[in-house]
Protein backbone atom coordinates (compact mmCIF):
# COMPACT_ATOMS: atom_id res chain seq x y z
CA UNK A 1 0.00 0.00 0.00
CA UNK A 2 2.81 2.41 0.87
CA UNK A 3 4.45 1.63 -2.45
CA UNK A 4 1.27 2.48 -4.40
CA UNK A 5 0.88 5.75 -2.49
CA UNK A 6 4.50 6.72 -3.19
CA UNK A 7 4.07 5.96 -6.88
CA UNK A 8 0.88 8.05 -7.01
CA UNK A 9 2.61 10.94 -5.24
CA UNK A 10 5.52 10.72 -7.70
CA UNK A 11 3.15 10.71 -10.69
CA UNK A 12 1.17 13.65 -9.35
CA UNK A 13 4.41 15.57 -8.78
CA UNK A 14 5.63 14.76 -12.30
CA UNK A 15 2.29 15.78 -13.79
CA UNK A 16 2.33 19.07 -11.87
CA UNK A 17 5.90 19.91 -12.85
CA UNK A 18 5.14 19.10 -16.50
CA UNK A 19 2.12 21.39 -16.47
CA UNK A 20 4.08 24.18 -14.77
CA UNK A 21 6.60 24.28 -17.65
CA UNK A 22 4.21 25.87 -20.19
CA UNK A 23 3.71 29.64 -20.09
CA UNK A 24 1.54 31.85 -22.28
CA UNK A 25 1.98 35.58 -22.77
CA UNK A 26 -0.28 38.11 -24.47
CA UNK A 27 0.81 41.46 -25.90
CA UNK A 28 -1.40 44.19 -27.34
CA UNK A 29 0.96 46.57 -29.14
CA UNK A 30 3.47 45.71 -31.89
CA UNK A 31 6.30 47.63 -33.56
CA UNK A 32 8.11 46.41 -36.66
CA UNK A 33 11.67 47.75 -36.59
CA UNK A 34 14.44 47.78 -39.20
CA UNK A 35 17.97 48.88 -38.31
CA UNK A 36 16.70 50.05 -34.88
CA UNK A 37 14.08 52.37 -36.43
CA UNK A 38 10.32 51.81 -36.08
CA UNK A 39 8.75 51.40 -39.53
CA UNK A 40 5.27 50.38 -38.35
CA UNK A 41 3.28 50.43 -35.09
CA UNK A 42 0.03 48.53 -34.69
CA UNK A 43 -2.39 47.72 -31.89
CA UNK A 44 -2.40 43.98 -32.52
CA UNK A 45 -2.84 41.17 -30.01
CA UNK A 46 -0.02 38.63 -30.17
CA UNK A 47 0.59 35.46 -28.17
CA UNK A 48 3.80 33.71 -27.16
CA UNK A 49 3.41 30.16 -25.79
CA UNK A 50 6.64 28.95 -24.21
CA UNK A 51 6.69 25.15 -23.80
CA UNK A 52 9.83 24.37 -21.81
CA UNK A 53 8.89 20.67 -21.65
CA UNK A 54 9.38 20.31 -25.41
CA UNK A 55 11.72 23.29 -26.00
CA UNK A 56 9.22 24.99 -28.34
CA UNK A 57 7.78 28.48 -28.65
CA UNK A 58 4.61 29.14 -30.60
CA UNK A 59 4.10 32.71 -31.78
CA UNK A 60 0.79 34.11 -33.04
CA UNK A 61 1.17 37.65 -34.31
CA UNK A 62 2.81 39.71 -37.04
CA UNK A 63 5.88 38.68 -39.03
CA UNK A 64 8.59 41.06 -40.26
CA UNK A 65 6.37 42.05 -43.23
CA UNK A 66 3.38 42.90 -41.02
CA UNK A 67 1.42 39.78 -41.98
CA UNK A 68 -0.45 37.65 -39.41
CA UNK A 69 1.28 34.32 -38.75
CA UNK A 70 1.25 31.38 -36.39
CA UNK A 71 4.56 29.54 -36.18
CA UNK A 72 6.25 27.13 -33.80
CA UNK A 73 10.00 27.36 -33.26
CA UNK A 74 12.45 24.95 -31.61
CA UNK A 75 14.55 26.47 -28.81
CA UNK A 76 18.26 25.70 -29.12
CA UNK A 77 19.23 27.31 -25.80
CA UNK A 78 18.04 30.02 -23.45
CA UNK A 79 19.74 32.51 -21.16
CA UNK A 80 19.00 35.58 -19.04
CA UNK A 81 20.05 39.03 -20.22
CA UNK A 82 19.09 41.66 -17.67
CA UNK A 83 15.34 41.31 -17.10
CA UNK A 84 14.81 39.38 -20.35
CA UNK A 85 14.94 35.69 -21.12
CA UNK A 86 16.47 35.13 -24.55
CA UNK A 87 15.62 31.99 -26.52
CA UNK A 88 18.06 31.15 -29.35
CA UNK A 89 16.11 29.78 -32.32
CA UNK A 90 18.16 29.71 -35.53
CA UNK A 91 15.43 28.41 -37.85
CA UNK A 92 12.70 29.70 -40.18
CA UNK A 93 14.53 33.01 -40.52
CA UNK A 94 14.35 33.71 -36.77
CA UNK A 95 17.52 34.43 -34.81
CA UNK A 96 16.00 34.67 -31.32
CA UNK A 97 12.86 35.36 -29.30
CA UNK A 98 12.93 37.33 -26.07
CA UNK A 99 10.42 37.83 -23.27
CA UNK A 100 10.48 40.15 -20.26
CA UNK A 101 7.91 41.85 -18.04
CA UNK A 102 7.96 44.86 -20.37
CA UNK A 103 8.35 43.53 -23.89
CA UNK A 104 8.56 40.41 -26.00
CA UNK A 105 9.65 39.96 -29.56
CA UNK A 106 11.39 38.20 -32.38
CA UNK A 107 14.70 39.07 -34.03
CA UNK A 108 14.79 38.00 -37.67
CA UNK A 109 17.91 37.37 -39.75
CA UNK A 110 16.71 39.43 -42.70
CA UNK A 111 17.55 43.15 -42.92
CA UNK A 112 18.15 43.62 -39.18
CA UNK A 113 14.40 43.30 -38.64
CA UNK A 114 12.70 42.88 -35.30
CA UNK A 115 9.08 42.55 -34.21
CA UNK A 116 8.79 44.10 -30.75
CA UNK A 117 5.62 43.55 -28.75
CA UNK A 118 4.60 45.59 -25.71
CA UNK A 119 2.07 45.54 -22.86
CA UNK A 120 3.05 41.99 -21.90
CA UNK A 121 0.66 40.00 -19.71
CA UNK A 122 1.28 36.47 -18.54
CA UNK A 123 -2.03 34.67 -19.01
CA UNK A 124 -1.04 31.10 -18.13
Amino acid sequence: MKRVILILIALIGLSFSTYAQVYKYKTTSTDIERNDAIVSSKNVTSYFTVDLNNNKITYEGLNSKGEKITATYSVKKSYKHGVSTIFSIGEKGVKEIWISNYSAGIDFYDRNTRVACYEVQRIK
